[in-house]
């Protein structure tokens, strides 16, 4: 797996995909995301699951993480895949539906990962008792 930073916080934030398709330049324009269930009967209820707004509503965790992916990649789309090879009837093994990027989403997603930074490096300094505003202050301090 590729660790992807998102480029405006550099390795305070990023995500890794399951897959995705890697133009020439270097960029990706899909990317995938799979998920197996524990449970079959919770891959049976995403069958019934027909766009990005059901998953945002049944499986909010995993919309954020595609939606964060695509943040970071700037992908066209990505493919939220349920995959349960327990399922009876083979046609009923896979369910792959497109979600596609929500800015709305983004926005609201760059600002809260933007504030939880400015927290940990809040809530860091306190604790040691001096001011760290970055991973290389932390670098400075453990290496005092």
């Amino acid at each position: 797996p590729i660790f992807l930073e998102y480029e405006p916080l550099g390795e305070e934030s990023g995500g890794t995909p399951d897959g995705g398709n890697i133009l020439e330049n270097g960029t990706m324009n899909r990317i995938v995301e799979v998920k197996c269930p524990r449970s079959s009967i919770e891959h049976f209820r995403r069958l019934k699951w027909e766009n990005q707004w059901d998953i945002k509503e049944g499986y909010f965790s995993c919309y954020s993480q595609i939606q964060n992916l695509l943040m970071i990649t700037g992908a066209d789309a990505a493919d939220f895949v349920s995959y349960d090879d327990r399922q009876i009837i083979k046609s009923k093994r896979i369910k792959i539906i497109e979600v596609l990027p929500d800015k709305k989403f983004h926005d609201n997603l760059d600002l809260r990962l933007r504030l939880a930074i400015k927290d940990k490096y809040k809530i860091l300094s306190e604790h040691i008792g001096e001011t760290i505003t970055c991973k290389a202050d932390i670098m400075k301090f453990k290496n005092q």
